[in-house]
């Protein structure tokens, strides 16, 4: 990594695991942010998922069944610190926790209410 003065920040790039990455330094050869992810391809898709600067992951999709787990698109690589879930229809009156929460998946458990309904879910992680 490039060393950095005072009032000096470094954009470059270095190789990851046989990829080129993005990062940056902040002053005085300050804390070093991997910028960018091995994501080949970061669409609107459903299920999808997003690499934010600093490490931070970003999942999203769908789901419908409370039973069994709901998978991620593909795993978080250290951690999921947590799944928000709403429901699809306007006809259910209750809510949804996450529970069972890992790198791969999640189980949606709802907490009251009645009527049909499938989720949309929003994960972060790193």
């Amino acid at each position: 990594d490039p060393v950095t003065a005072a009032n000096e920040m470094a954009v470059y790039s270095k190789d990851v695991g046989g990829f080129t990455r993005l990062f940056y330094r902040d002053e005085s050869a300050g804390t070093v942010v991997q910028a960018s992810a091995a994501f080949s391809q970061v669409t609107g898709a459903n299920p999808g998922s997003s690499f934010l600067p600093g490490g931070i992951v970003i999942k999203w999709g769908t789901g419908g069944d409370t039973v069994n787990p709901t998978n991620f698109v593909s795993a978080f690589p250290t951690a999921c610190f947590g799944v928000t879930i709403v429901g699809t229809s306007t006809l259910y009156t209750g809510g949804f926790v996450a529970t069972a929460v890992g790198t791969a998946s999640f189980i949606a458990s709802r907490t009251s209410g009645a009527g049909n309904t499938g989720f949309y879910y929003v994960a972060i992680g790193n």
